[in-house]
């Protein structure tokens, strides 16, 4: 199962998310209204939108759940801005949710979409390296399978054929650069990498 072979409902869920990513924050190449991030934009909503669903179907998971597989990937940071007593992951669930029930989507749906990108929520030590996420996930139910499926796509990211370059684009972004800013120093780049080397 891809994506055309969603249902028209969830397509448009997934389409009004990616357009609102690219609104905020850009797709790569042309920044967005609020931000022009070199990682979060775009291209990492799509990469871990088609990650979560090819997990998802590995793990055999119904047409239902892959779904929302989908929809989390694509909307897990489409909130990327400050909000004073909120995660990212909790803005965007909420987001998403408020989306979802635009398009007819069950309060139950929502409890799966949000716990699967409050899964997503990562803990960083002082050089930026994800060390962990921070969300247990029951992995024997589907809705933990979903989660599973969206927090590993997520970290995938970074390990895929082209991580070293997002890997990059994620230091500049936590060094607080935009678009196609370079770094005045490198401090931490050497740690940063150590880092990500020894995730893998």
């Amino acid at each position: 199962m891809i994506y055309h072979d969603f249902s028209p409902t969830a397509r448009q869920v997934i389409d009004a998310t990616l357009g609102e990513v690219t609104r905020r924050y850009g797709d790569g190449v042309k920044p967005g209204s609020l931000a022009s991030y070199p990682y979060h934009n775009l291209n990492h909503a799509l990469s871990v939108m088609e990650g979560a669903i090819e997990l998802s179907i590995h793990l055999n998971l119904s047409r239902a759940a892959i779904e929302l597989a989908a929809m989390s990937g694509a909307a897990h940071d489409v909130i990327r801005e400050h909000i004073d007593n909120v995660t990212p992951e909790q803005a965007s669930a909420v987001w998403l949710g408020d989306t979802m029930r635009t398009y007819g989507y069950s309060d139950a749906d929502i409890s799966v979409t949000t716990a699967a990108i409050l899964a997503t929520t990562a803990s960083l030590n002082e050089h930026g390296v994800l060390i962990s996420q921070v969300h247990d996930i029951d992995r024997e139910t589907e809705s933990g399978k979903v989660a599973l499926s969206v927090a590993s796509a997520d970290l995938r990211a970074l390990y895929i054929a082209n991580g070293p370059h997002a890997a990059h684009d994620y230091f500049r972004e936590l060094r607080g650069l935009s678009g196609a800013e370079i770094p005045t120093s490198l401090d931490g780049l050497h740690e940063y990498q150590e880092g990500e080397v020894a995730l893998t």
